[in-house]
């Protein structure tokens, strides 16, 4: 038979040429350049010999050298992961087309978050907004009487728009990205006008922290460089709505006051995280709309991350889920904003049960043909003699909102998935 295998050599790599080969693996994985090779090797060498096994070796031991020339791709996928925590390459800043204006932006079509809002105090006609958290931060600076002007930067990553306002930072890989910000803001306050780059989240990735690091000493060094007072701040949604602000430097002072409840932090999906906790120890993050789409309908969704689910939640499995609870009809139980497990295809009855339901439904507050009520349903005998569904009623748990009831269609509501818990 023919076959292959793998045969480790019978003598590692010298030491010198082992440390070489886990450098040159650490440059390609962390994409950084050659010249970096000559800095890297005493670091290296020196975690080699006195951290990589948790104690001092001698790399002179041939057993050592082994067990490294065995490991040096997992080692060095280690290492450039560490080269991130060093934060961002700190560089020059560059003036790239610095003769732009926004007024200048090329038109570029829209097609998010319709109908669009449209502001006194930008330079654009609308506002370009991903989502309603956006439009809503939006309506806030066109009638805050502290901002002089703003513009909405999503038109940033459009290659078309003509416009490339970009910070580059380092991912936890330790590859280089770009950043673009969410917006450009002009204060007027007592000391004169302030800039701000304001990026906006109503969940937070695992880099995040990355790019406001990044964005923060651009501002700095703008700063210095300009003559002009930059500043950077993300606000999160959740601070946003509790807080309500009516000003624009209201916002700013109390950014750090308000206890904030906990953010989402998302793992990449096409990272190495993800797929090593993947159904383990992480699960798969939906809009409802694209739950209701995927797990319903069969059709192909953008999946926006992987998240880390609570040992409460038990065992994960593969029909298990993440979505956020929009609206607030499910208060107290389930708050606006909430991010909770679903298992699809549910078993057995769902009498009394909370669920992710989709069909003939009208819910007003989420504006589609899904909701997450509870779930209760009446059946008659056909005349074939199969139960059939005679009336589902879909009841909120806060009573100020009207259950929904489908008679006549009640066959076509279809249990999506139940409610397992939150995170």
């Amino acid at each position: 038979p023919v076959g292959s295998a793998t045969v480790e050599a019978a003598v590692p790599p010298l030491a010198q040429e082992l440390v070489s080969i886990v450098v040159r693996k650490l440059i390609e994985a962390a994409r950084l350049t050659d010249d970096a090779f000559a800095k890297l090797v005493p670091k290296v060498k020196q975690y080699l010999a006195e951290r990589c096994f948790g104690l001092a070796v001698s790399l002179d031991d041939e057993r050592a050298r082994r067990a490294i020339a065995r490991s040096s791709d997992s080692i060095a996928a280690y290492l450039a992961a560490q080269v991130s925590k060093l934060a961002y390459e700190r560089r020059g800043v560059e003036f790239e087309r610095a003769e732009f204006k926004l007024s200048d932006t090329k038109p570029f079509p829209w097609r998010r978050n319709l109908p669009l809002f449209q502001a006194r105090k930008t330079v654009f006609n609308y506002v370009a907004t991903y989502n309603n958290f956006e439009r809503a931060f939006a309506e806030f600076l066109d009638g805050a009487r502290d901002v002089v002007r703003f513009a909405a930067l999503g038109t940033t990553a459009q290659g078309d728009s003509n416009t490339q306002f970009r910070v580059d930072y380092l991912k936890p890989s330790g590859a280089r990205a770009f950043y673009y910000p969410d917006w450009v803001v002009v204060q007027k306050s007592d000391s004169g006008e302030v800039n701000w780059i304001i990026e906006t989240k109503g969940r937070v990735w695992e880099n995040t922290d990355l790019k406001d690091q990044a964005m923060r000493d651009w501002c700095e060094r703008m700063t210095e460089l300009a003559g002009e007072r930059w500043r950077f701040a993300r606000v999160n949604q959740s601070f946003f709505e509790a807080l309500r602000p009516q000003q624009f430097g209201d916002l700013m002072e109390n950014l750090f006051a308000l206890s904030e409840g906990p953010i989402l932090k998302l793992v990449e999906p096409d990272s190495e995280a993800a797929e090593a906790g993947a159904y383990v120890t992480h699960l798969p993050v939906y809009s409802l709309a694209a739950a209701a789409g995927y797990f319903g309908e069969g059709r192909t969704v953008e999946l926006e991350g992987w998240v880390e689910a609570p040992s409460s939640i038990g065992k994960l499995d593969q029909r298990m889920f993440v979505a956020q609870v929009v609206g607030h009809s499910m208060e107290p139980l389930l708050d606006d904003g909430d991010y909770v497990v679903f298992r699809a295809k549910p078993a057995g009855t769902r009498q009394g049960k909370i669920v992710l339901a989709m069909g003939p439904i009208d819910d007003p507050e989420i504006g589609g043909p899904y909701t997450v009520k509870k779930y209760f349903s009446e059946k008659v005998a056909g005349e074939n003699g199969e139960w059939q569904h005679s009336r589902v009623r879909l009841v909120p748990v806060n009573p100020q909102f009207e259950e929904i009831v489908v008679e006549g269609e009640a066959d076509e509501v279809m249990v999506i998935a139940e409610y397992v818990g939150k995170l």
